[in-house]
């Protein structure tokens, strides 16, 4: 399976999951990149790595109830 198919599988059952998608091969057609958040080259080094993994994650909102708890507490302090 290719990592564009997979991305698409992903986001359809979980879209709320941030994909990055690593590929040797640059640059990559549109359409490959269509399902994933951002795209990294693997000739790119570990920092950059680590920095765009940060921003992927730092980038997703919390789920539903953590937010309404969070507000409800806030509201009940």
């Amino acid at each position: 399976m290719n990592g564009d198919v997979v991305a698409a599988t992903m986001k359809r059952l979980r879209s709320q999951v941030p994909i990055m998608l690593l590929s040797a091969q640059e640059p990559l057609p549109k359409n490959t990149l269509r399902s994933v958040d951002c795209f990294l080259s693997k000739s790119q080094p570990s920092k950059t790595l680590l920095a765009t993994l940060q921003n992927l994650l730092e980038g997703r909102s919390k789920p539903f109830f953590s937010r309404w708890l969070e507000s409800w507490r806030q509201r009940n302090q």
